[in-house]
């Protein structure tokens, strides 16, 4: 134990991840938010890119979504759309006052993340309904801490930018602040 604790990126790992769908638009999102499109969009294929790896205290986490072909349809004002849905992220996380025998960085003490991702061909469909909208681009700050055995404090602060309007957006940013409170027994 005491080798580990005076070792700053031990113990390490690192995992990657591909994942198929062999029909993108029938996973959760996609599918509730474009369902009176999926006639005319038929199957289409993605994929899923994932690197997670820990250094010590120190956590990356890394991720690529994307269809493989683009969709075609027409939208509701009769617009033709033509669109390659794909969205990443990459985030950070640190651990003070590490114990190398927890294998998970937030599951104890004091711990801070931050996170950004960008999406693309995301900005919603179907006039200004804005069906299957997300962000264009977030920026998450989170920091959280047990207070007590079991209980643990955690609070957000997101940054959001949307699509411009001449991509189907508002064109505005917005602001978050979240907090929770977790109890396990």
């Amino acid at each position: 134990y005491s080798e580990l604790r005076g070792s700053t990126f031990c113990p390490w790992s690192l995992d990657f991840n591909v994942s198929y769908n062999s029909s993108i638009f029938e996973s959760r999102f996609l599918e509730t938010e474009y369902k009176k499109f999926l006639s005319q969009i038929g199957r289409l294929s993605g994929v899923a890119l994932s690197i997670k790896g820990t250094l010590g205290p120190i956590l990356f986490v890394s991720e690529w979504n994307g269809v493989l072909d683009d969709a075609k349809f027409v939208d509701t004002p009769g617009t033709s759309i033509n669109m390659k849905p794909e969205a990443w992220q990459v985030s950070f996380g640190y651990q003070f006052d590490w114990n190398p025998w927890v294998e998970v960085i937030g599951d104890q003490g004091t711990f801070v993340g931050i996170g950004y991702s960008e999406s693309r061909d995301l900005a919603g469909v179907n006039g200004t309904a804005r069906n299957g909208s997300v962000p264009m681009r977030r920026l998450t700050l989170t920091a959280g801490e047990w207070v007590l055995d079991g209980v643990k404090l955690l609070f957000e602060y997101s940054h959001n930018w949307d699509y411009s309007t001449d991509q189907g957006g508002t064109g505005n940013t917005a602001n978050g602040v979240f907090g929770s409170i977790t109890y396990i027994w």
